[in-house]
């Protein structure tokens, strides 16, 4: 969090705490809004919107403590020139991100991974199956996917959804996976994804 946090600082920009953290969970008003565009940080825009502002203000005190950021008057800080290389890895990182844009979008975005998956595993093997999606919307780039990678899209599919489900707790990556269609396997639903005592109603057993 400490090297995401450095990262947002450009060279000389001095951002206040408050409107930073406003920023970052999503506060919709004019002067966060500008604040992020004239700072470029619009992509972080409701990155965390549950992020609690007492420890997000502790933080960067440690940040100032350990000598990463220069306090200001009235809450502002900035990044010691010296560091600003420093952040540099951090900032290539985040270039590609864009939560302004997509984070509205994360259903679609699901959809779109659950799709590209059913195709991925039915390319070459069948062509009669039900589509999960059939909006040109889906479709189309997903058409162009398969014309890129060929035979190849299922097995990089396979490997970046290895090293992504590596990272995430257990339970978290069987949900993810147990949702997913293709060849001989059809995914679960969202209400048969839920666990078995979520589903109970309160007070049984």
């Amino acid at each position: 969090m400490d090297e995401f946090i450095l990262a947002l600082f450009g060279s000389g920009d001095k951002l206040k705490a408050t409107t930073l953290y406003q920023l970052l969970t999503g506060k919709k008003t004019t002067s966060v809004l500008l604040f992020g565009y004239f700072h470029d940080l619009l992509p972080f825009f409701g990155l965390f919107p549950e992020a609690n502002q007492g420890q997000f203000q502790s933080r960067l005190q440690q940040l100032v403590a350990a000598g990463k950021l220069t306090a200001l008057p009235d809450h502002y800080y900035c990044l010691k020139d010296e560091d600003f290389q420093v952040a540099q890895p951090m900032k290539q990182t985040l270039a590609n991100l864009d939560h302004f844009t997509f984070g509205k979008r994360e259903a679609a975005a699901w959809r779109m991974v659950q799709f590209v998956v059913q195709v991925a595993s039915m390319y070459q093997r069948t062509a009669n199956f039900v589509p999960l999606e059939t909006a040109p919307g889906y479709t189309e780039p997903v058409r162009l996917l398969i014309r890129q990678h060929k035979g190849s899209l299922r097995e990089i599919l396979s490997k970046e959804f290895q090293v992504l489900f590596s990272e995430l707790d257990q339970d978290v990556a069987n949900v993810l996976a147990r949702s997913f269609s293709g060849w001989e396997v059809m995914g679960q639903a969202t209400y048969q994804l839920v666990p078995d005592w979520a589903q109970k109603k309160p007070g049984t057993r």
